[in-house]
């Protein structure tokens, strides 16, 4: 994903930002016309000086600088302006996931522009979001399982092993970015609402809140008919999971199973492996170990791409299932894992040798 061709990452973005075309002057089509030539620096800054209000080919800009990784200066520059005038742009986010890692006092003075617009009463549901994001990265820790996985985590973003990334929960900062997610939510403006829902439950459920994120769950999928949102759905299952409400969870685990389509190969996309995932672990705490075997397999059949076996997802599902004494289903699914998917599985390969050695016990 991080070496996708820079023209197809603008398209991408400037579609997700589809919310705003009112305020946009250029169009993708206007963007993807232009000669390679003219997507270069000497052309496009200059062209920005003298049309300043331009959003599409601002955000062009923030992502042309993200991708190439050659001028953070430029790259700061044109969120700042973009963030200033165009507050619901996501781009004022998704351009600068590495930038605000490495540099906390940046993603301050960005979150801080953002809220004047808040303040201002200029701000969208993009604006709610995108600092509801901003906060809940300065207040929790990314979540690593090994040391593998965290090298996986600086290698995607390509952070240094001195980025500055938080340590511990801060609970200001998750209150905060929670308070955001729900103004989000309340705008009833998608898709920045659904994605609020998403991001709301899933701090809650960090937050050890599983109850306060089952009760978003069901009223905003009943409020709101959200129930064609896969990863929502993934994550009130997992809530109502948290919450031991396992009728519920299975219901919407097993509709974002059916719904869910991310085009890979023409198959399931990454909601799916999280939904077996979870779909297991509800079987495993109801004492079905031959149902919770199943769907750890079954996520092995579908995965279809390197985050959703270095994400680790299944892996959960899948030790706790060493540790019911499943060894032989476990050795199983690294078999397959391993044997179809090229991305290096450290943590795959190191739980296959334990099954083996306890399979010959």
């Amino acid at each position: 994903m991080r070496h996708i061709v820079i023209t197809v990452l603008i398209g991408i973005a400037i579609t997700a930002a589809g919310v705003r075309l009112q305020l946009q002057t250029a169009s993708t089509t206007d963007w993807m016309a232009l000669s390679d030539q003219e997507k270069q620096p000497e052309h496009f800054e200059p062209y920005l000086e003298k049309h300043a209000q331009d959003e599409s080919r601002r955000e062009a800009a923030v992502c042309w600088y993200e991708y190439k990784k050659q001028d953070r200066a430029k790259l700061k520059h044109h969120t700042l302006l973009l963030a200033k005038h165009h507050p619901g742009n996501s781009q004022v986010l998704f351009g600068n996931t590495s930038a605000f890692y490495e540099d906390p006092a940046y993603r301050t003075d960005v979150a801080n522009i953002l809220e004047e617009h808040v303040e201002a009463g200029t701000a969208d549901a993009c604006t709610f979001w995108m600092l509801g994001r901003m906060y809940e990265r300065a207040a929790a820790p990314p979540r690593f399982d090994s040391d593998a996985s965290r090298k996986r985590f600086l290698t995607y973003f390509s952070l240094s092993e001195d980025t500055p990334l938080p340590v511990t929960l801060d609970a200001a900062q998750a209150d905060q970015a929670a308070a955001y997610y729900r103004q989000a939510m309340n705008s009833r403006q998608e898709p920045w609402e659904r994605m609020a829902a998403e991001s709301l439950v899933s701090l809650l459920v960090r937050l050890d809140k599983a109850d306060e994120a089952a009760e978003v769950c069901i009223t905003e999928i009943d409020d709101t008919n959200e129930s064609d949102a896969p990863d929502l759905l993934v994550a009130c299952g997992r809530a109502l999971r948290k919450t031991g409400q396992y009728a519920g969870a299975k219901r919407f685990l097993e509709k974002a199973k059916s719904i869910d389509h991310e085009g890979f190969e023409d198959g399931a996309g990454h909601a799916t492996t999280d939904a077996l995932t979870q779909l297991g672990l509800v079987a495993l705490e109801l004492g079905d170990m031959k149902e919770a075997s199943k769907m750890l397999l079954a996520s092995a059949d579908v995965q279809k791409c390197c985050h959703n076996t270095t994400r680790g997802m299944p892996l959960k599902l899948a030790n706790r299932l060493f540790d019911a004494g499943e060894f032989a289903v476990v050795f199983e699914y690294c078999e397959r894992v391993l044997d179809r998917f090229t991305p290096n599985q450290p943590t795959t390969k190191a739980l296959r040798s334990r099954a083996r050695i306890a399979l010959v016990r």
